[in-house]
């Protein structure tokens, strides 16, 4: 997650600018339909309720009725970038980076499983070989018991 942190910020301070255009020019064309649009501070706020879905078909009533074209036009572009595009894309960028946490430590555990097997296939490899006695590389009866 933390390897992910400045994709995440990146990301943030996207929308963090894209909220804050659509902010500014919120205020400057609808100032004149209610006090969500009044300052940018309070456009900000309304755009967030927007974005989130929270009462925001309420929020919205008053600037699509004082504004039926613009309004529509402004709360669907905003709707189509911020909700629609900029949250998944912090989404796809925890998600890509979890895929490739877990391919990395996947390729980890192989390595060290097929360290072990050599390992473990080479002191295999000495006892066999300690107990072939006339060193002819097989392993007779008697060796074999001898080894046990």
């Amino acid at each position: 997650l933390i390897s992910a942190a400045a994709a995440i910020a990146y990301a943030l301070l996207l929308g963090c600018a894209i909220v804050l255009g659509f902010a500014i020019f919120g205020v400057t064309a609808f100032s004149n339909t209610d006090e969500g649009w009044q300052g940018v501070d309070n456009a900000i706020f309304t755009l967030l309720k927007v974005a989130t879905y929270d009462d925001w078909t309420a929020t919205v009533q008053p600037l699509l009725h004082n504004h039926p074209v613009g309004g529509f036009l402004f709360v669907s572009s905003y709707l189509v970038i911020v909700p629609f595009t900029l949250l998944p894309l912090v989404t796809a960028i925890l998600t890509n980076h979890s895929i490739q946490t877990v391919q990395l430590d996947t390729g980890r555990r192989e390595l060290e499983r097929e360290q072990h097997l050599a390992g473990v296939t080479n002191e295999l490899n000495e006892i066999l070989s300690a107990a072939d006695t006339n060193a002819d590389g097989d392993l007779s009866k008697e060796e074999l018991q001898n080894l046990w």
